[in-house]
């Protein structure tokens, strides 16, 4: 999401995500809007089907891979809409991205914006070449990603301990006492 505020600034943020989660983006400043789903309910998937289509979308990305998901995308009205490559999903997207499994979780969600910036796109390209990411360095720990794909969160997360832990909470989760760890979903 940060890599997408970059590429548009000037554009208005819009997260789509589970119920109980968005409002933690949202609170944080990582989005400027959530529309939060409760899986299985029909009428919540209608309604955030609405009030997207009421605003102007210029790209929709759908980092999720499902059939739902695909119909669901399928519904809403955008210039451009981009997910992951799949069999049988070429009618519900304008744009696919492969998603190469041999690489680095942090580069593979990034992977799905290569459309929309040439220069990412040539650097997942170079480092799927050349770089030996689960490669053992001298240390004995795995070799790290470039920094230009890093998802380090140590900054964002000292700002926003209290959300971080509220949202912790919420799911049964504890952070690390020593505040080395971070925890993802």
């Amino acid at each position: 999401m940060r890599k997408m505020r970059s590429l548009w600034p000037d554009h208005k943020l819009i997260l789509v995500c589970r119920k109980g989660v968005g409002d933690f983006f949202l609170k944080t400043g990582v989005v400027d809007q959530v529309f939060e789903i409760k899986k299985g309910d029909a009428g919540s998937y209608k309604k955030i089907i609405h009030e997207l289509n009421a605003q102007n979308i210029d790209q929709l990305f759908a980092t999720h891979e499902s059939l739902r998901t695909a119909f669901f995308v399928s519904r809403i009205h955008a210039r451009k809409k981009t997910g992951y490559a799949k069999l049988w999903n070429w009618l519900f997207f304008s744009e696919r991205v492969r998603k190469n499994y041999e690489l680095p979780e942090a580069i593979r969600h990034l992977s799905i914006l290569q459309g929309a910036d040439s220069q990412l796109k040539e650097r997942i390209a170079l480092y799927a070449a050349e770089a030996e990411p689960y490669s053992i360095g001298d240390n004995g720990k795995l070799a790290l990603v470039p920094s230009w794909s890093s998802m380090s969160l140590k900054s964002f997360y000292n700002k926003n301990l209290i959300l971080v832990d509220q949202v912790l909470s919420r799911f049964k989760l504890a952070r690390d006492p020593s505040h080395r760890s971070v925890a993802l979903f």
